[in-house]
């Protein structure tokens, strides 16, 4: 019976019920823990989605950066041959400054000519003149000459048909005759001086023409130096085209080369802000791990607590449920203790009944 009424030794002791409100902080912390860790979380995952755009951004803009500097070597080429060209151009200007002078000399030169020539050319017409005016006192000479002798024979003829019988008229004939050969004696040493004065003037007429065909070449001369000199203002003219032609495209080039360098500080300031910001980025990375750690160390902390203070609920359940036990079994004892005496009582009346 004491075995019956012992109950089962393996049954599971009747814990009390927890505390109103017990545990409901810790939920609340642990709650708002993995709230904020799932915020710093996805802050994190937005931040290196930023970081991958910035770093998207910094490649494109270092790609940019390459053509730039592409095409700041290829500017560098042009300056070197746009040096090429102005060195070239100062050669060109040295030897339109000779052709220069060489032209102001020339045009001396013919100014000079062009000054001698009106002088040249008086002095010949004066020496022609003088000797057309001597051809012509000649020739009038000769022209009086021989209208005396046709007048003195058309007289001779008339006094001969009218007088031909008159031997004194043939004396005074023949003596007008002798003065008119005397006189044509005369008139013959009169033109051979005048032929002889003509000698000079004919050598003054060849070296007046020599002066002349030596002008006429100089003249042609100072044309073909007048050529030259039209020519070099040709190509004067062509190498101020050029000048002017490398002057536009020198002014496109540093037209082009300011935007380039403006793009290039733009790109560098916009490097710099992005530098500034992935500092940053780095900076509040850096922060949120660390707030992470902190939360870590705090959730682990407060799992510490937590499992402390699960430690101490369960024994103070264990110190509940053990004296809940003896109690129990403090029960039972007495419970035993009355059946048995029940017992005994029951006995003892089976016992006395008969009598």
């Amino acid at each position: 019976m004491v075995g019956q009424d012992t109950p089962d030794a393996g049954a599971l002791p009747v814990l009390p019920a927890p505390l109103p409100g017990q545990g409901t902080w810790i939920g609340d912390e642990i709650q708002r823990a993995q709230q904020k860790i799932e915020s710093l979380t996805r802050e994190i995952t937005m931040l290196q989605h930023s970081l991958k755009a910035q770093q998207d951004e910094t490649a494109r803009l270092v790609d940019t950066l390459q053509v730039v500097d592409g095409r700041t070597l290829r500017h560098e080429a042009g300056q070197e041959a746009a040096l090429e060209v102005r060195q070239e151009l100062v050669g060109l200007e040295e030897r339109i400054a000779g052709e220069s002078a060489l032209r102001r000399d020339l045009a001396a030169q013919l100014a000079r000519a062009e000054e001698r020539e009106p002088e040249t050319q008086r002095e010949l017409q004066r020496v022609l003149s003088q000797i057309a005016a001597q051809l012509d006192e000649a020739t009038g000479r000769d022209a009086a000459v021989l209208a005396r002798q046709r007048s003195i024979l058309e007289e001779a003829a008339e006094r001969e048909r009218d007088d031909r019988d008159q031997a004194s008229r043939l004396e005074a004939l023949e003596r007008r005759l002798g003065a008119l050969e005397q006189q044509g004696r005369h008139s013959g040493v009169e033109i051979a001086r005048v032929v002889s004065s003509f000698a000079p003037l004919l050598g003054t007429l060849e070296s007046v023409e020599a002066r002349v065909r030596t002008l006429q070449a100089d003249q042609r001369r100072m044309d073909d130096d007048v050529a030259v000199v039209r020519a070099i203002r040709d190509r004067e003219e062509a190498l101020l085209e050029v000048l002017e032609q490398q002057r536009v495209t020198r002014a496109r080039v540093e037209d082009r080369l300011n935007t380039v360098e403006e793009t290039v500080e733009e790109i560098r300031r916009r490097q710099s802000a992005l530098a500034e910001e992935q500092a940053i980025l780095g900076r509040t990375q850096s922060g949120a791990t660390e707030d992470r750690r902190d939360i870590l160390e705090r959730i682990e902390s407060q799992r510490d607590v937590v499992m402390e203070h699960l430690r101490r609920v369960l024994r103070a359940s264990e110190e509940t449920a053990r004296r809940h036990i003896e109690e129990v079994e403090r029960e039972i004892r007495i419970a035993r203790a009355l059946v048995t005496r029940l017992d005994e009582q029951h006995e003892d009346a089976g016992r006395e009944q008969p009598l």
